[in-house]
């Protein structure tokens, strides 16, 4: 299938950083605005109406460069605006008030990260911090690169789980400060996500869905009982996958 695809330019920033643009949940009209933050530390929230960009709030710049923007809340409110620059983590309502300004104190500056109700974890060029109520909880250090991080029950347990995304071609699933799992891929990682394929349908068992190459078994989502998240990654090579790790 060819898809021919049209340039729109809605509006202009300066150069950012991988992962500094966010899609905030619908609102009241179920529209949703765009975060966005710049290499001068700058956070700008827009959106559209009636076809006209409106701007809800931009913030003065920092003179630090942006290097994540991550959305993060209670429950399936997860519209509260979280951007690192450095080593410190800032928060804004969606509204654009500044809620929370957290210096981390990490010795290498914020690559990654990823915001839950009372947790923020950080990914450095090496480090891995979670900090709960802005207190410095759990680390561990990885023996290559860190290139990105979520997080979740991967494990199946009570306590989320960090997957890392690693230069050296491994995803390393950390607990606390302990490595859980670890496995090779095909490349070195540069990004992981969540992977919620669909469940087959029992009353069509040979339609698996999802994508990729068919194990002998059927696809990990055929079987998965729900003691474990599959997770979506993608490589330097340009390769993209799906891992499910025990």
């Amino acid at each position: 299938m060819e898809l021919t695809l049209e340039r729109i330019e809605l509006t202009n920033v300066q150069t950012t950083s991988r992962k500094t643009t966010r899609l905030l949940p619908p609102g009241k009209k179920r529209r949703q605005n765009v975060v966005v933050a710049d290499e001068t530390g700058m956070v700008m929230c827009f959106g559209m109406k009636k076809d006209q960009i409106e701007q809800v709030f931009k913030t003065a710049p920092l003179g630090k460069e942006a290097s994540r923007v991550e959305l993060g809340g209670t429950g399936e409110e997860r519209d509260n605006i979280f951007m690192a620059s450095s080593g410190t983590v800032r928060a804004y309502t969606k509204k654009g008030k500044e809620f929370l300004r957290f210096n981390t104190n990490l010795t290498e500056p914020i690559r990654s990260m990823w915001v839950g109700e009372e947790d923020i974890h950080t990914g450095g060029e090496f480090m891995y911090n979670t900090f709960i109520n802005c207190k410095d909880t759990y680390f561990f250090m990885s023996s290559d690169r860190i290139n990105d991080i979520m997080c979740d029950h991967v494990s199946g347990g009570r306590s989320i789980d960090a997957a890392l995304a690693c230069q050296d071609r491994m995803i390393r699933v950390v607990q606390g400060n302990d490595l859980h799992y670890e496995a090779a891929m095909g490349g070195p990682v540069l990004t992981i996500d969540r992977y919620s394929n669909a469940i087959r349908d029992a009353n069509k068992p040979d339609a698996f869905g999802g994508f990729g190459q068919q194990a002998q078994d059927g696809p990990s989502f055929a079987t998965n009982d729900g003691r474990y998240r599959e997770l979506v990654y993608g490589t330097e090579n340009g390769v993209v996958g799906a891992a499910a790790p025990g």
